[in-house]
C-alpha cells in the first residue's frame, strides 16, 4: 500500500530531469537518498492516491546487445488495474545499478509522480518487500547486491 510522504528533492531538479520528456521515469539519488520519479500525463496523474496497492516485477532482458533490467510497477485499487510505471536500468551503467539497489535498500522507498501539465508532484512511500526479487534478477547478470551494498 502506498502512503503519502512529504520528502521530495527540489522541484527545479525534477523539472530539469524531464525537460524534453513528456512521460517516463528515472531513479534520482539526491542527498544520499534514492527516489523513483515518474513523469505522467495529467489524466494519468490524477489516478495516483495513497489507497493503491502495488506489484513490482523485475525482468532481466537483452535490448540489442545491452543487458537491461526492466522494473515494472503496477498499481491496483481493490484488485482493479489503475496504472503502471516502468523504468529501464542499464546493467552496463554502474551508476544506474547502484541507484536501483540504493532505492530498494530503503525500508520505505520514495516514489514521486510528477505532472508537467498540472505542475504538481505527488510523493508516496511503499513498504519494501522486493529485495529478494531484485537480488534474483541481478544474479542473472552475475551481479551480487552485497558487493553494491558495501560501496553505498
Amino acid at each position: 500500500m502506498l502512503r503519502k510522504s512529504s520528502v521530495i528533492p527540489p522541484k527545479s531538479i525534477i523539472y530539469r530531469l524531464f525537460d524534453f520528456i513528456e512521460e517516463g521515469s528515472t531513479i534520482l539519488e539526491f542527498q544520499e537518498k534514492a527516489y523513483l520519479i515518474a513523469c505522467k500525463e495529467s489524466s494519468s496523474f490524477q489516478n495516483f492516491s495513497e489507497d493503491l496497492e502495488i506489484k513490482i516485477k523485475f525482468n532481466p532482458v537483452m535490448q540489442n546487445d545491452f543487458p537491461i533490467v526492466e522494473v515494472s510497477i503496477k498499481f491496483y485499487k481493490k484488485n482493479i488495474y489503475i496504472d503502471e510505471i516502468s523504468t529501464l536500468i542499464s546493467i552496463s551503467s554502474n551508476e544506474e545499478v547502484h541507484n536501483l539497489v540504493r532505492f530498494f535498500l530503503d525500508d520505505w522507498p520514495s516514489l514521486l509522480i510528477f505532472s508537467k501539465g498540472e505542475e504538481e508532484i505527488k510523493s508516496f512511500e511503499f513498504k519494501n518487500n522486493f529485495m529478494e526479487d531484485l537480488d534474483l534478477c541481478l544474479k542473472n547478470f552475475e551481479i551480487d547486491i552485497k558487493d553494491i551494498m558495501k560501496n553505498t
